[in-house]
């Protein structure tokens, strides 16, 4: 009997021992893993289950937010990818580089992508159906106030990485608040944003989008209210450079397009702008400018690090 005892308890040990390698019960986290995900969009819903690994990433918000979460895509399209951005990361570019040229229907399809984020470009509904049939794909939020955070928050869900997506914006928002707090001064102080985009245009932000307010308005800048008063299409406003003079503020952002920068300083009125008489001015590229309206997910830290040489000096 004692032996008949012993042989039951190796077997239950030995079964107990199997069950808790190859048979564990779900934990709350394997649960999470393996549950749909389900996100709302313009175009209708898109649902995950389980967790992609095989992401193609359209567009260079796509890709900064990607990128942001460490995940690697295994294809891309880059609108300029020649002209990469001087925040954007090196570990996207291993991914396939997708030919826009070329049938990117096709392309996607051969790479057999388990999620495909869809740009702003290409985000009309002709092409989310035809991505969907291939896989899972999610569209880009076109709404006027969507911002980075929103994206990398759909991210985060979409690919399991919700507290690391959480801790990026935390990690953000800290930078600007660190910021802020380094440049008490800046407090009820403005800001001008202006791309000189030729010899005759002046493009000049009225009332820039929320994404991009938002950096301002939490570092304590505004729109000085002779710009915001401005009649303007879509927050943009078209000068003539000889009136360079109303851009009056503390603080200029001077954009401009390829060969422009010296001329933006040659400009009449240019030596007497407040913001150039304190050294509070900041020359931005087309790419750089351009990300002041709709910053991403890497571009908002480098715009801030450039910026705060600059918010120092205002008085």
């Amino acid at each position: 009997m004692k032996a008949v005892r012993v042989a039951l308890v190796t077997a239950l040990a030995g079964a107990l021992a199997l069950g808790s390698t190859g048979c564990a019960l779900p934990t709350r986290e394997s649960r999470a893993h393996t549950e749909p995900v389900t996100v709302n969009h313009a175009f209708g819903t898109t649902t995950i289950t389980g967790t992609p690994h095989r992401v193609i990433a359209l567009g260079d918000r796509w890709l900064d937010s990607i990128a942001a979460l460490r995940v690697t895509p295994i294809g891309r399209l880059m609108p300029r990818p020649d002209e990469p951005s001087p925040w954007a990361s090196d570990s996207v570019g291993s991914a396939t580089s997708l030919d826009p040229t070329g049938n990117l229907v096709g392309q996607i399809a051969a790479l057999h992508p388990d999620l495909i984020l869809l740009d702003e470009v290409s985000a009309d509904r002709k092409t989310y159906d035809e991505l969907a049939g291939v896989a899972p794909t999610m569209p880009a939020d076109q709404r006027a106030d969507a911002s980075w955070r929103d994206r990398i928050s759909t991210l985060g869900k979409l690919l399991r990485r919700v507290e690391e997506a959480d801790q990026f914006v935390a990690d953000v928002d800290a930078k600007i608040a660190t910021a802020a707090a380094a440049n008490p001064r800046l407090t009820g102080k403005t800001y001008a944003a202006a791309w000189l985009a030729g010899d005759e245009q002046l493009i000049v932000h009225t009332q820039p989008s929320t994404a991009c307010g938002e950096l301002f308005t939490r570092l304590g800048l505004r729109v000085p209210d002779t710009l915001a008063a401005l009649p303007a299409t879509r927050g943009h406003v078209v000068l003539p450079p000889e009136r360079i003079d109303e851009l009056g503020a503390d603080v200029l952002l001077a954009g401009y397009s390829p060969g422009f920068d010296e001329k933006y300083r040659l400009l009449s009125g240019y030596a007497d702008l407040p913001a150039t008489k304190t050294g509070a001015v900041v020359f931005l590229t087309t790419t750089e400018f351009a990300a002041l309206e709709q910053p991403t997910a890497l571009s908002i830290r480098y715009l801030l690090d450039k910026l705060a040489p600059v918010l120092s000096r205002v008085r």
